[in-house]
């Protein structure tokens, strides 16, 4: 009847869009067959209200996808030529010239402020303590809490990260000039900037510094590679979807995951030369997800998903020979 019509037309639609990413392999082609997927995946599940993961390697097929073998092979080939395909190309452009992070001086905006010494304390590390007042960014002396220097930053800029190369310390600033996201690399004594990069658009948070690189991620999709000595872009990976989550480093530093807002969590390996995409779990985001998070600790990736209410929505995969399998989902209170 019409429903068996309807279902082959999705079933039909999810073939041709594979077929035409296998062949072309653009990530607005990958996009379009996942959403086709989607598509034909809500059709065979009926009105599932919480969806299971897309991919055997994420553990449990959902409903209608075990069903029809096809499909899942077919599936199965779209996510490892996905995985071929996210990679660091070199950068299309060198990069735009940005200002220098705003210095101001420290005894203009300390004036009112009071500092109350309550013991004294050895610390070994010179790092210096941040703190956030509006949109400026103070960097504070770790033994007495005394202001080092001041940055103007704008109001939803993130908090910068300390980072060492080649013995000496050094500061990475995300900050705003007006609605441009920009990244600057400042000395760690007095606050001025090294090298500053202009992102094209706008950034999902803070970056990620791993070995000699910064990896950003944009909101449009973009994972960019800035060198940490000198701030030019070494390469950019081009997702078939929207980024909602900063990088996250792996616990042990030598690699970052970042999550796409519909269909993916790309996992990318920095311990060579060349960073790699080392794999990827199509897990089907929730319809109610309105923010999603990830920690990777080898041999397990968590992804929690939080909902437009306060319930948070954990997935535990467990990393095997063959991929990730997904070994246990739990709800938990609160985000």
């Amino acid at each position: 009847g019409r429903e068996a019509i309807a279902v082959e037309g999705r079933r039909r639609g999810f073939t041709d869009a594979a077929d035409r990413a296998l062949a072309d392999g653009t990530a607005a082609q990958f996009a379009d067959a996942f959403r086709a997927y989607d598509r034909w995946r809500a059709g065979a599940a009926g009105s599932a209200p919480h969806p299971q993961p897309l991919s055997p390697a994420a553990g449990e097929r959902g409903r209608g996808e075990g069903s029809d073998p096809a499909i899942t092979a077919i599936h199965e080939r779209l996510r490892q030529a996905l995985r071929a395909r996210v990679r660091f190309d070199p950068s299309p452009q060198p990069g735009e010239t940005a200002d220098s992070v705003p210095v101001l001086p420290v005894d203009a905006y300390t004036r009112l402020s009071t500092r109350t010494q309550h013991k004294t304390v050895t610390i070994s590390s010179n790092r210096p303590v941040f703190a956030r007042a509006k949109d400026l960014c103070f960097a504070l002396e770790p033994t007495t809490g005394a202001v080092r220097w001041v940055l103007r930053v704008g109001y939803d800029a993130p908090l910068p990260e300390v980072v060492a190369d080649s013995g000496r310390q050094l500061v990475v600033v995300p900050w705003y000039s007006g609605a441009d996201a920009l990244i600057s690399l400042c000395d760690a004594a007095t606050g001025e900037s090294i090298w500053s990069w202009k992102a094209p658009d706008l950034l999902t948070g803070p970056p990620a510094v791993a070995r000699d690189s910064i990896f950003v991620a944009t909101v449009g999709g973009s994972v960019w590679q800035l060198d940490l000595e000198h701030g030019a872009p070494r390469g950019v990976a081009e997702l078939p979807e929207a980024i909602d989550s900063p990088p996250t480093l792996r616990e042990d530093g030598k690699g970052f995951c970042v999550v796409g807002a519909r269909q993916a969590v790309y996992l990318f390996d920095t311990s060579g030369e060349q960073p790699q995409c080392s794999d990827l779990v199509l897990f089907g985001r929730r319809p109610d997800t309105a923010h999603c998070q990830v920690m990777w600790v080898p041999p397990y990736v968590v992804i929690f998903e939080n909902d437009l209410m306060n319930r948070c929505y954990v997935r535990v995969l467990f990393q095997e020979p063959t991929g990730l399998r997904q070994v246990r989902q739990l709800e938990l209170d609160g985000r």
